[in-house]
């Protein structure tokens, strides 16, 4: 469910945003897709670049430079929204499949906050794990 897009998504929304900048993405899970998004973001990490700077804690109890991820995601499946919960629980009540499927009714809210800038490594990767996952 248009995964193909996940890293033109994930990298126009690096794009957009300034550091500390957040996306509000509200979604269905769509089978597997919403998980392989997260994973995405997740996995946008530079560890190589000691000109990174992570926003929240630029080095670890070694004093090394930590790995700088990208993105400080924040998935919520439930409980965002008092109206969505019981939307959604009255639909479970009378569920018809025909009707309402979770999988593809029920959104999800995905906050990104972002947290360093975007680099030609980052969109490198995140082409080629895209790619690779779509084998």
């Amino acid at each position: 469910h248009f995964q193909e897009f996940h890293a033109g998504l994930m990298i126009t929304l690096a794009y957009m945003l300034r550091i500390r900048g957040k996306a509000i993405l509200c979604q269905p899970t769509r089978a597997d897709s919403l998980q392989n998004f997260v994973n995405l973001c997740q996995n946008m990490v530079d560890e190589d670049d000691d000109n990174c700077h992570n926003i929240d804690n630029d080095n670890d109890h070694t004093g090394r430079q930590q790995s700088s991820p990208l993105w400080k995601v924040e998935w919520f499946q439930h409980g965002y929204d008092a109206v969505v919960d019981q939307k959604h629980q009255d639909s479970l009540r009378s569920w018809d499949p025909s009707i309402y499927d979770p999988n593809l009714h029920c959104p999800h809210l995905l906050v990104l906050t972002k947290l360093r800038e975007l680099t030609d490594d980052d969109r490198r990767l995140a082409v080629t794990w895209n790619q690779g996952r779509l084998k």
